[in-house]
């Protein structure tokens, strides 16, 4: 039997109505899929948002929770839906739930191997929905405690990736899908607190929150949700995590997070 498709950590004292989601920092690969991928991506996963999870490493000292993913998204991606209509109406390469391609393009998998229905019904079983499970029992559980709640979606990218936008990405996109899953005061502060860093920021450009903040945001009431997307060379160098640069980051995330805790309470 696999594991649980995710890794929970629980504060000593849930303090701030405040839930952070990785769902994209998952590495691990079952062997049945990996056999199946282009050895060079399995080994790679450059799609990854790497390092994220330790970027807010501060959650339960300050007392949120935080709930990352355990597998590639090259199993699954978390952030994409699995029906309904694709998350951006442009251009861009957009991957789907069960990706086939990397954000570049470039076959997953090798020998002309494509999942098929029953395949992708498993995978949605056994990894999509249990992650959204354990994000719906953390938010049943805020609402009950605090009254309200936010969902912080955690993600990280290359700075480049020209499938999605020609141009290099801003430092920090802020995302609530055009307005639509977080209230205003709250996106004012988020702003503010990441205005205020040394970072360039964007808001809803070219990011504006996906299947994780779509699905949650506004879905019942006292309920929000914001996704934070990073370009990761202001936190990585060469492919790793830069402690130096990570100093800098963490305290802005921090921060910004215990800002809008703050916010709820005046909502």
């Amino acid at each position: 039997m696999e594991r649980l498709p995710y890794e929970t950590f629980l504060p000593k004292e849930w303090r701030i109505p405040v839930i952070i989601s990785a769902p994209h920092v998952g590495t691990e690969l079952p062997f049945a899929i990996k056999d199946k991928l282009d050895e060079t991506l399995a080994n790679q996963l450059p799609d990854t948002d790497w390092f994220v999870d330790e970027l807010y490493d501060f959650a339960s000292e300050m007392g949120a929770v935080l709930v990352k993913a355990r597998y590639s998204r090259y199993v699954i991606d978390l952030n994409r839906p699995v029906d309904g209509p694709t998350l951006y109406t442009d251009n861009r390469r957009q991957t789907e739930a069960i990706p086939s391609t990397s954000f570049e393009g470039v076959p997953l998998y090798k020998d002309g191997y494509q999942v098929d229905e029953a395949e992708r019904m498993r995978r949605i079983e056994l990894y999509y929905r249990p992650y959204y499970d354990e994000l719906h029992a953390h938010i049943e559980r805020g609402l009950e405690e605090f009254g309200k709640i936010l969902l912080w979606d955690a993600h990280s990218i290359k700075r480049l990736v020209r499938s999605i936008q020609a141009e290099p990405f801003p430092d920090l996109m802020l995302g609530d899908r055009d307005g639509h899953t977080a209230a205003p005061e709250l996106v004012e502060r988020a702003l503010a607190e990441l205005k205020a860093s040394p970072y360039s920021v964007a808001y809803n450009t070219p990011f504006k929150g996906g299947q994780i903040t779509r699905f949650h945001g506004h879905s019942v009431p006292g309920l929000y949700a914001m996704q934070l997307e990073m370009s990761q060379d202001i936190y990585m160098t060469d492919g790793f995590l830069d402690q130096q640069k990570a100093g800098l980051l963490k305290p802005v995330l921090k921060r910004t997070l215990l800002s809008l805790a703050e916010g709820m309470k005046m909502l």
